[in-house]
């Protein structure tokens, strides 16, 4: 793990995944006894944009999103039609539906300077 996280960034991991219910925010996917997605504490804002280890700059996703909010693939709600009027705010790169308050996947791709670990 990257040295700019904090020392109890297990325990603050933990403590997300145990606030949303160990179920990804975007596609509802859950891990553990009751399902098999691997899941991430995901930075709403990017740390490299200033974004904090703060529990509210953090939210789970699976492993699926998680690499699709990040460009290296698709998420399982990527055949959803953003083509028809929904309302979605962007929050540094990230889009938000307004609605139900979930990461929308885009697909813009990774920035070649970024480290897995900057997000």
């Amino acid at each position: 793990m990257s040295s700019d996280y904090p020392s109890d960034w297990k325990k603050r991991r933990k403590a997300v995944l145990k606030r949303d219910g160990f179920q990804c925010q975007n596609c509802g996917s859950k891990e553990g006894p009751d399902g098999s997605s691997q899941l991430h504490a995901h930075h709403i804002v990017p740390k490299s944009k200033g974004g904090t280890h703060r529990q509210s700059n953090l939210t789970t996703l699976c492993e699926d999103c998680h690499n699709s909010i990040h460009g290296e693939s698709l998420a399982p709600t990527a055949t959803k039609d953003t083509s028809h009027g929904e309302s979605y705010d962007e929050i540094d790169g990230v889009l938000i539906d307004r609605d139900s308050g979930k990461v929308v996947p885009h697909f813009s791709g990774k920035d070649s300077n970024e480290s897995e670990y900057d997000e």
